[in-house]
């Protein structure tokens, strides 16, 4: 008999302590061994087998956690400040070191280690410079706890928030930017009741020069103010639930933080908030040490037996082969330091498996930075290349100060050739920020061979050619999307001229769109392209463009008739392969140009080797299909493959797949057959694939390209589950079949239509759904949907794990809401039901913890569940005028923050309906230029659109009334 089982193998004090002692001489620290103290969790409570082991180090010179099992790594967090003390540890401390025990247990109990570690990554130096805490003098403004004369805690939300807003204050907003309403605190007190907490006005000042990094007895009143000021902005913008240290404190959702820096603090609306359960441990790791990278500390959150705990993620070391991250606690600087981000949960408890374990409710702010369109005219920019920030100083700071504001930025209209030839030049996504900006010169940034990223701004009118000749390592470009004169159209990585569907430049990533017509002069020019593949939609080339594309083996056309040339479009001809459509070869054979190419074959011909453009694709496919062993995929052994099984899942290095087009033995795509290939970012089906299996693509977090072929006949659940990047899908006429979580938090999605000729489902009046015809029902909805007038039933997982839905709006004829309907939608704030609704499912809105608002037109409360609103502590409930006791008399209705009744039918905001509100929808509907609050109001169908059939209806509410 074999096993893989480990035993486990509990590590002594003594063993312990000489793992630190090795660890710290590791770090270039030579220790006397009395230095070292240990130090129990809680004096008094240690056992023969203790899951971890902690050590202060010398006097106030911090401490270092070792594990008491050998099954994961020896040092599990370490910090070069302070002292540790068990019997004072801070909850999000001692709830973080708890996770770390109970990973242990776990794993001792499994027979297993830990998972293996992520990848190592460069160091990043702690970045908050702050050391705030809860008490005074940060919480002197927040609300004094009834008539004790207790002030309540600022809350750790508020003050991880705050001190990320201290980091960034040199680009932030001086002032509130937007009224904070007051709110009733969710908690009701034994003999006080739930308090109450004033809004915060508009314009309320944010005195960054007055706070200081620490605060003492000596901190001066200004000082005491400014940071107070801020930390009771931060705790009523996400509804802190106030409360004194002595009772627990205070709580809030960290996952508001990010709406709340949005809505409030002139934060950019990229921001979102992300679960670790979404993720794998790879990733997770990637997207943390990404944020920091680029200059963004992380609101970081988790859930312990304890309670919830917030606080900052603001640096990253590599210690002894192991990577750390440094964690600022919120607690004076007390226990800073640096800790393992790893799961510990053994595999068999999959992530989050234990109520008490490591990665219990972990989630972060990500994207978290300040809008640089609000940030304040003279604040300085921040970079992430320094060699762009040198050349826009030196070009662009009038007043010489070694910095370029944001004012000195919206300056600039024209972009010449001040980086042409720049090697050092990495990226330029700051770019953006430069609001006026208007033209790009010719060869504007031709030859940065290192450039990387690139954002083109809003007010871009002319862009020159040739404009990234050169940029070997270019891979991303992005127009921001209120550009009106270019766009990069589903996630193309390209510049494509709106108007006439020309597109101008591209990259190494860039795949052609579909609806594109015309490549424009020297668009890949000088780009180190191996296989480039060409929509059938192209009809016109520029000059040049693809000239000194000297890599290029494979050029593949889809056009039945050859376009016209001009002699310069390729230089690669003598050397590459034309693969043309089946059909073509005689008349590519013989038009000028094309004719010109070493090897022209049709589809069909399999005697020659594919050209792959990413060469870690080919490495995989001739390792599992090179039959003949001559170190080459043809065309043959490509067509012989009938199941791709397991070659590519979870490889991390593959990036474009469009060659698996030519796999014409592939009748499925799989159960995870791409699952976790998260860099992967173009595949191309053949078209004989009629199933996609369950995860076949999850976790590709920067797919932006894939066909569904027209024989397709049903995907299966997950299939497409945070494709995050993916903004486009159309469901072929064949798809009878689309199983549930097929696509999970696709936040991008927001281009999907149905084959007119598919019986079974459909996207009528443009909707942006999938529509299941024959039941009208919602089947699946996304960010973008516009629910049609004829659909009665928002189905099953319609809008599951829709990431970016804020706001959802039920039209008149919808009568039933299906279980689970918007299940995780935890973006949504505001719902509005019909008056016709006559079903609400179970989990239909769970748990959707930013849930706000709900407006229910329904005159009789419908049976609900415990579990249907699960949020609706935290919610106000609207209902038709004279219905609120009828909702305070039904179960779980009656349990909402408050209950507000409306007038339903009231255009004109004046709480009644009346001939007025008629009037003024009549007038709206013939063309008057409504505020969009009333024009909200107008859409009496919830169609999304005000028309006639709005007054009709109002109309008939009307006549209702009177009688």
């Amino acid at each position: 008999m074999s096993s893989n089982r480990v035993f486990a193998n509990p590590i002594t004090r003594q063993r312990a302590l000489q793992n630190v002692e090795g660890f710290l001489a590791a770090k270039g620290k030579t220790m006397r061994t009395p230095s070292l103290r240990h130090a129990p969790m809680q004096k008094g409570t240690t056992t023969a087998d203790e899951s971890l082991y902690v050590f202060n180090v010398g006097d106030d010179e911090g401490f270092v956690i070792a594990a008491g099992d050998d099954c994961v790594p020896a040092i599990l967090g370490y910090s070069d400040r302070g002292t540790f003390n068990g019997d004072s540890l801070p909850v999000n401390v001692k709830s973080w070191l708890d996770g770390y025990s109970e990973g242990i247990r776990l794993l001792q109990a499994s027979g297993q280690r830990a998972p293996r570690r992520a990848q190592l990554h460069a160091n990043i130096p702690e970045m908050l410079t702050c050391m705030w805490n809860q008490g005074n003098p940060y919480n002197m403004y927040c609300p004094t706890f009834f008539d004790t004369g207790e002030t309540c805690v600022t809350g750790c939300v508020a003050t991880a928030m705050a001190q990320i807003m201290y980091y960034h204050r040199a680009r932030s907003v001086r002032s509130v930017q937007a009224d904070i309403p007051a709110y009733i605190c969710d908690t009701e007190w034994e003999g006080y009741g739930q308090l109450s907490v004033s809004g915060v006005p508009k314009n309320s000042p944010i005195d960054w020069n007055d706070m200081t990094d620490t605060y003492n007895s000596r901190s001066t009143d200004a000082a005491k103010r400014a940071v107070a000021n801020l930390m009771l902005y931060c705790g009523v913008s996400v509804g802190m639930d106030y409360g004194r240290s002595s009772t627990g404190g205070s709580g809030a959702i960290s996952a508001y933080v990010v709406s709340a820096l949005k809505n409030y603090f002139g934060y950019d609306a990229g921001g979102r908030y992300v679960w670790r359960s979404s993720y794998s441990d790879d990733a997770w790791d990637e997207l943390i040490y990404n944020e920091l990278a680029n200059g963004r500390p992380v609101h970081y959150s988790g859930r312990g037996t304890e309670g919830g705990h917030a606080f900052v993620c603001d640096g990253y070391d590599v210690a002894d082969g192991v990577g750390y991250y440094h964690i600022n606690w919120g607690w004076g600087g007390s226990y800073d330091g640096n800790f393992l981000l790893d799961d510990l949960t053994p595999p068999d408890f999959g992530i989050g498996g234990s109520d008490g374990g490591f990665n219990s409710g972990q989630g972060a702010a990500i994207g978290v930075m300040p809008d640089g369109n609000l940030s304040p005219d003279d604040s300085p920019m921040y970079f992430s290349d320094a060699a762009v920030k040198a050349i826009c100083v030196g070009k662009w700071d009038t007043n010489h100060d070694g910095e370029l504001s944001y004012l000195e930025a919206r300056a600039v209209t024209a972009i010449g050739t001040e980086f042409k030839g720049k090697s050092a030049v990495t990226s330029f996504d700051e770019l953006r920020y430069f609001t006026n900006l208007k033209n790009i010169a010719t060869e504007a940034f031709a030859g940065c061979s290192s450039l990387k990223s690139i954002i083109i701004p809003a007010k871009v009118s002319t862009i020159g050619t040739s404009v990234f000749s050169g940029c070997s390592a270019l891979e991303s470009v992005e127009v921001t999307p209120d550009n009106s004169y270019y766009d990069s159209r589903n996630g193309c990585n390209a510049i494509v001229r709106t108007a006439d569907n020309c597109l101008v430049a591209g990259c190494k990533t860039t795949v052609i769109p579909a609806d594109v017509v015309a490549l424009g002069e020297a668009a890949f020019m000088q780009l180190p392209l191996v296989t480039v593949s060409i929509p059938k939609s192209v009809t016109t080339y520029g000059r040049k463009v693809f000239y000194g594309c000297d890599d290029i083996e494979t050029v593949m056309v889809a056009a039945k008739t050859p376009a016209a040339l001009t002699t310069d479009v390729f230089s690669c001809t003598s050397r590459a392969t034309l693969v043309v459509p089946t059909g073509t070869l005689e008349a590519y054979g013989q038009a000028a140009v094309w004719k010109d190419f070493l090897h022209s074959i049709e589809i069909s011909s399999a005697t020659l080797p594919i050209q792959f453009a990413d060469s870690n694709v080919k490495a995989l496919c001739v390792a599992n299909w090179d039959s003949d062993g001559d170190g080459e995929l043809s065309f043959a052994e490509a067509a012989a493959v009938t199941d791709i099984g397991s070659v590519f899942q979870g490889n991390k290095d593959i990036l474009s797949f469009d060659e698996l087009q030519y796999f014409t033995g592939l009748t499925s795509i799989g159960d995870q057959a791409f699952y976790y290939c998260y860099r992967l970012t173009s595949v191309t089906l053949p078209e004989t694939v009629t199933s996609i299996g369950m995860s076949a693509f999850q976790f590709c977090f920067y797919l932006t390209s894939i066909n569904l072929p027209d024989n397709l006949e049903s995907i299966e659940q997950q299939a497409f589950w945070q494709c995050e990047r993916l903004p486009s899908l159309r469901i072929p006429a064949k798809v009878s079949s689309i199983g549930d979580y097929v696509f999970g938090y696709c936040r991008q999605l927001t281009d999907v239509s149905v084959d007119p000729a598919n019986t079974v489902f459909d996207s009528r009046e443009d909707c942006n759904a999938i529509i299941e015809t024959a039941t009208n029902t919602l089947y699946r909805a996304f960010v973008g949907t516009k629910i049609p007038s004829t659909v009665t039933t928002i189905g099953f997982l319609s809008y599951c794990y829709v990431a970016g839905l804020t706001e959802l709006r039920i039209p008149s004829n919808v009568t039933s809401i299906a279980n689970a309907a918007a299940f995780c939608c935890n973006d949504l704030e505001k719902v509005e039901l019909p008056a016709n609704l006559t079903y609400i499912g179970s989990q239909a809105f769970y748990p959707c913890e930013n849930l706000a608002e709900v407006k229910a037109a329904m005159k009789t409360p419908v049976t609900i569940r415990e579990n249907t609103f699960p949020s609706r502590a935290n919610a106000t409930l609207y209902v038709p005028t004279g219905c609120r006791e009828a909702y305070l008399a039904a179960d779980y209705w009656k349990e909402f923050k408050q209950i507000v009744e409306f007038c339903d039918g009231d255009v004109n905001g004046d709480a009644c309906l009346d001939v007025a509100d008629i009037t003024l929808l009549v007038n709206i509907v013939a063309g008057y230029d409504a505020p969009d609050e009333i024009r909200r109001a107008a859409d009496i169908d919830g169609d999304g659109e005000v028309t006639t059939a709005d007054v009709e209806l109002l109309v008939k509410k009307l006549l209702e009334v009177r009688q």
